[in-house]
């Protein structure tokens, strides 16, 4: 059967076309200029069969700006979204493929000629960026070339979906393939994991820390889940806090008490 591409591998019981990881053998977009010169939403979902980077699953790479296009994973936990050597800032992370246990991911790629550029993966937004170039000499695409996995869709649109217009794909292909759609779970930061990692049950963000500001006090601290004690301002307020941080939001109990002596200025006006 050779190197492939094979249609016959299956993503949760629905047929998929599997890849070999071959840069020789691939499918390809012959025409894809539609895409120059303009935005773009594209949907794509998949299952990666093997960890590692450069496991890209759609594109076309060029030395010029803006001048190719090119998603998928750049390193085992790590997701790019590029147009030529245009690769913006903020990159998607996600979980690696050992704890992700080869499970599908949908992802969706966002490029707004006034918004930006974002990236969603199960729903989750994972990356955005203020970036609003478009590509400009685009050709084809090539799918699959070089990565290893099963892509079982692909949708292109050559406009930025409104945000209900996309949430209403993603849900069809949640439940068409079978794949969790996390955005409730990130609800209490605005659906955003944007510096954190997305998972298979949602984001990450064990690791986040919390800011912590209130009379007497304002810092920043790292995430912990046991009582923490933390000083007021010697300065001018006297007593101690106690807190937990737990996946980006404070715990805090007690208060900050004015140090002996000290008053907080009052402000007085001089009218003629």
């Amino acid at each position: 059967m050779g190197t492939g591409p094979v249609y016959s591998n299956t993503i949760n019981n629905i047929h998929a076309v599997k890849f070999s990881g071959s840069t020789s053998n691939y499918l390809q977009i012959a025409d894809a200029s539609f895409l120059n010169k303009g935005d773009y939403t594209i949907l794509i979902l998949e299952k990666r069969l093997a960890s590692g980077g450069s496991n890209y699953f759609l594109g076309s790479t060029s030395t010029n700006l803006n001048d190719k296009l090119l998603l998928g994973y750049s390193a085992d936990a790590t997701v790019i979204h590029a147009q030529g050597t245009n690769y913006y800032s903020n990159s998607a992370s996600t979980s690696s493929y050992s704890n992700s246990s080869g499970k599908a991911r949908l992802f969706a790629f966002v490029q707004d000629s006034t918004l930006g550029k974002k990236t969603y993966i199960n729903g989750v937004l994972a990356a955005q960026s203020s970036d609003t170039a478009q590509i400009s000499g685009l050709t084809n695409l090539e799918i699959g070339k070089g990565y290893t996995g099963e892509i079982g869709e692909i949708a292109i649109f050559t406009r930025a979906l409104k945000d209900d217009e996309r949430q209403a794909i993603e849900d069809y292909y949640g439940k068409k393939w079978t794949v969790k759609i996390a955005r409730d779970s990130v609800a209490a930061s605005g659906g955003s994991c944007v510096g954190y990692v997305v998972t298979e049950s949602g984001c990450d963000m064990s690791l986040a820390s919390c800011s912590i500001s209130q009379t007497g006090i304002s810092t920043t601290v790292s995430p912990t889940s046991s009582s923490t004690s933390l000083s007021c301002n010697g300065t001018h307020y006297t007593g101690s806090l106690t807190y937990t941080c737990i996946n980006g939001s404070a715990s805090v109990s007690g208060s900050c008490v004015c140090s002996t002596g000290y008053t907080t200025p009052k402000l007085y006006w001089l009218r003629h």
